[in-house]
């Protein structure tokens, strides 16, 4: 789901096989009549909205659908702590005390989503945790409820693509001691870096509808990292590290068009010639599922994974 458009992905799940992709389609909104935002209401008109609903998803059997929202209507943020608590509504209080303190989000209404990831890897409880955490408000998660029960679905998942991909590709990928990754929406820019299996930095930035020179935008976010998080290497001695992108802003009429990314190309980000980045774009051959579709220009990967997440 997006402020512009819906996407609509279904799959058949195989016993001891891949998934098989049966269906793909998209249905683009109105404009206005969706905004992701964390602070006001997001559907401006739930009837218009609940319609177009029905019309992406005519023809669908199942009545039960997994949901994938925009990042841009919640808030996401990086933690990091040295112990970590184990009780569950412990980690709950930490964290909103984290989302106060450190991000200034005073609202009460907060349904949390996080990821744990230990020094032994994601989800080990232990010294030297970093938590990935997105806190959306209770009044936003009821008007896409709402929406979707109008329109006669019911949402058995809801979730936010950024940390299904992270949890998709995290397998898939090949491990290595630092890796970065970015997703880049219509709305959002955000670029994690992960060191030893632990998200160490983050960076969110808003890009609703303007004209985003992505690969200048990602060489800045590498040069701020290495700014916090200096690579040290000698003459004779290099290191490179790994970068996936996930670009799927869509080519809508009114959207300009991003600057395309190669699918793979070594970037030297900085003045240091013994430090490059290995970028590598994510695209449909990397999505580990059968298929007999044609493969879309722009593949609605935030659905896709949102679907693969339930």
């Amino acid at each position: 789901m997006r402020a512009h458009a819906l996407d609509l992905v279904e799959i058949r799940r195989r016993w001891r096989r891949p998934s098989l992709l049966r269906r793909l389609a998209s249905r683009p909104l109105p404009p206005g009549l969706l905004t992701p935002s964390f602070a006001a209401p997001n559907i401006a008109d739930q009837e218009t909205f609940a319609k177009e609903l029905r019309a992406l998803l005519e023809g669908v059997r199942d009545r039960t659908v997994a949901v994938d929202l925009p990042l841009a209507s919640a808030a996401v943020a990086l933690f990091g702590f040295d112990t970590f608590p184990h009780a569950t509504t412990e980690q709950d209080t930490l964290l909103r005390w984290c989302f106060r303190q450190e991000e200034h989000v005073t609202a009460n209404d907060l349904h949390l989503v996080s990821r744990v990831f230990g020094a032994g890897g994601p989800n080990v409880e232990g010294t030297a945790v970093s938590v990935l955490a997105v806190a959306v408000r209770h009044s936003v998660l009821h008007q896409y409820h709402q929406a979707f029960e109008t329109a006669g679905f019911l949402p058995v998942s809801v979730g936010f693509s950024t940390l299904n991909f992270f949890d998709f590709y995290r397998e898939v990928i090949p491990q290595s001691r630092e890796i970065f990754f970015a997703h880049h929406t219509g709305e959002t820019l955000i670029v994690l870096a992960i060191q030893d299996g632990r998200p160490v930095f983050l960076r969110t930035k808003p890009v609703r509808r303007s004209h985003v020179d992505l690969k200048a935008e990602l060489v800045k976010t590498l040069q701020f990292f290495d700014s916090q998080f200096p690579h040290e290497t000698s003459s004779g001695e290099t290191a490179s590290s790994p970068f996936y992108v996930v670009d799927e802003l869509a080519s809508l009429q009114q959207i300009p068009e991003p600057m395309e990314l190669p699918s793979s190309e070594v970037w030297t980000p900085t003045s240091n010639p013994y430090w490059t980045v290995a970028v590598t774009r994510v695209d449909w051959s990397t999505v580990p599922m059968a298929t007999s579709l044609p493969n879309p220009a722009h593949p609605p990967f935030g659905a896709l994974a949102g679907v693969l997440a339930s």
